[in-house]
């Protein structure tokens, strides 16, 4: 039997800046193309919900929300076709930043994914300590593994296969064109007894990330 299938999936993504005072225009076109710049080093960086506002001297809010609709038609050579579609709301976050002080700031990112995660969960909860170039990251975050680029609907095979998103330790150093750093967090795949018990349950895994951006000219 021959099946002939149409599927179309359109998203819309608005991200909602509030408007605000303290932000001038200077520092939103500075910030959009810092982030147009960079590449999906990181889920977080793929994930990030838009243009961070102001709403008070030391905490800024942003948000993102993501809509698709989707559309299924299965015309078999029986002639028995069927059709289905959907509404869902892909994505809903918000996110909090706190600047405690000049080397220290805090993150707050709440996610919404229709089908996945319900209620909402904690994406993302950090403390960062930067000075001097060296920086470094405590809490529930994305760790840097691969470069997820994509203007697809959907997320790449790559992003879905290699996201880690654990509660961890990340330092790190900045340079002039390139950054680097290692973190340490105990993941969900523990070694086992013979009774099916876990023997280990310890802050043993690591990883080492180096990223380097070519200097124009």
């Amino acid at each position: 039997m021959l099946t002939r299938r149409l599927t179309a999936a359109t998203a819309l993504v608005l991200a909602f800046p509030l408007a605000s005072a303290a932000t001038t225009l200077e520092d939103r076109v500075e910030a959009l193309e810092k982030k147009n710049a960079e590449l999906y080093h990181t889920l977080q960086q793929k994930k990030q919900a838009g243009l961070m506002t102001k709403i008070s001297e030391k905490i800024s809010f942003s948000g993102l929300l993501e809509l698709e609709a989707a559309y299924e038609s299965t015309d078999p050579a029986d002639g028995d076709r069927e059709a289905t579609s959907d509404l869902t709301v892909a994505t809903a976050q918000l996110g909090f930043d706190a600047q405690v002080n000049d080397q220290l700031t805090a993150a707050l990112v709440l996610l919404f994914e229709e089908d996945e995660t319900e209620p909402i969960e904690v994406d993302e909860a950090t403390v960062d300590y930067a000075r001097d170039g060296w920086t470094a990251r405590f809490g529930r975050q994305y760790l840097p593994f691969g470069a997820y680029p994509s203007h697809m609907i959907s997320d790449p095979l790559t992003l879905e296969l290699g996201e880690i998103r654990e509660t961890a330790v990340q330092v790190g150093y900045e340079g002039e064109g390139w950054t680097a750093s290692a973190f340490v967090f105990n993941g969900d795949a523990q070694k086992v007894n013979g009774a099916g018990e876990a023997e280990e349950d310890h802050v043993k895994d690591w990883g080492v990330s180096v990223v380097v951006t070519p200097v124009e000219g």
